[in-house]
């Protein structure tokens, strides 16, 4: 028999989670699907250390404990949970929808799509070797600060993510230094203001030429945009 649903919610971030618990609020018969292997979405998976700021009623949570809260909020009723699934289609039907996933189809009278930025995978530095340094010299997020405690670390980009990981590690690491490409930043006008305030050492407009393993870490050769002009410093490397 193909399985019934009053909802389906696509994604298992924050949004997703909060969506399965409202549903079950309202009695309804629900399933969450989400593509990774464990609910929590980019929170969980790219910055479980980070402290989020910008929940209403709650002025500091630590991005795992939120969605552990959330998870165990979920459990109070029957949602049907799907991970590690993706959806591959979504069809209209007379009474609804039809949602596909590897593992089958099934039935849903409405869909409530909760996938944020969608599916993710790292932008990849681009130089030769970014394959080789990954997960040695190069990483694309900081899943456990104290990897990072005690060592020099850059951290290239200009966006909230990037900005939030500096902040992040600055405790904690021997020294911090923020590259981008631009002048301006387009993270949140008050991350960049606590940016500028910190002990944190930006450098613009710069972006990473190449980089090669060396007793101490990594050389990282830095080149000024619209220039022919570098800088060769020795890190251990966080994009």
């Amino acid at each position: 028999m193909t399985e019934s649903y009053d909802l389906t919610i696509i994604g298992g971030g924050p949004a997703g989670i909060f969506a399965g618990f409202y549903a079950g609020m309202r009695e309804a018969n629900a399933q969450l699907i989400e593509s990774l292997p464990q609910l929590g979405g980019q929170v969980q998976a790219l910055y479980p250390e980070k402290h989020i700021l910008d929940i209403a009623g709650i002025p500091d949570i630590q991005a795992q404990d939120l969605i552990k809260q959330q998870v165990k909020q979920l459990a109070q009723f029957p949602i049907t949970q799907k991970l590690d699934q993706t959806v591959t289609d979504i069809q209209r039907t007379a009474d609804g929808f039809t949602v596909t996933t590897p593992a089958g189809t099934s039935e849903s009278k409405a869909i409530v799509i909760a996938v944020g930025n969608g599916s993710f995978s790292p932008r990849p530095l681009v130089i030769d070797n970014a394959a080789e340094l990954q997960g040695k010299h190069l990483f694309y997020a900081v899943t456990n600060v104290e990897r990072f405690r005690d060592k020099r670390v850059l951290i290239a980009g200009g966006g909230d993510s990037a900005l939030d990981q500096a902040l992040m590690l600055a405790p904690v690491a021997k020294s911090v230094q923020l590259v981008h490409r631009r002048d301006e930043f387009r993270a949140l006008e008050h991350t960049v203001a606590q940016v500028k305030a910190s002990d944190i050492e930006v450098t613009t407009p710069y972006m990473i030429k190449a980089a090669e393993p060396v007793a101490d870490g990594l050389a990282v050769t830095l080149k000024k945009m619209r220039t022919d002009e570098t800088i060769t410093t020795v890190w251990m490397i966080s994009w």
